[in-house]
């Protein structure tokens, strides 16, 4: 509770993303999905993790919840997108990181 992470990713707004041209050039995308701590008791929602089109991760917090931690396959993607939902808010991903 009140852990601070590094590599951090903060998307606000309804329907939020983000794309990152991976090549293939990637074998896994690990990371966790948080309440950020000023604002744990508001509401929480969903991330989905999107590889050229394809859902590979989807997760919903929300408060009083863990954090959700994900280490996915991205071998041989070469897109991937990272959505909220439309009631994503006051969340975060920590530890957002890409490995070769």
């Amino acid at each position: 509770l009140g852990r601070l992470h590094d590599d951090t990713l903060s998307m606000y707004g309804a329907g939020s993303y983000v794309t990152y041209k991976l090549d293939g050039a990637y074998a896994s995308l690990s990371g966790v999905l948080y309440m950020v701590y000023d604002f744990r008791s508001e509401a929480g929602g969903t991330l989905i993790i999107e590889g050229d089109g394809k859902v590979l991760w989807k997760g919903t917090i929300s408060k009083g919840k863990d954090p959700m931690y994900f280490d996915i396959s991205v071998k041989d993607v070469d897109k991937i997108k990272v959505i909220t939902n439309d009631s994503f808010f006051n969340c975060a991903i920590g530890e957002f990181r890409l490995y070769p």
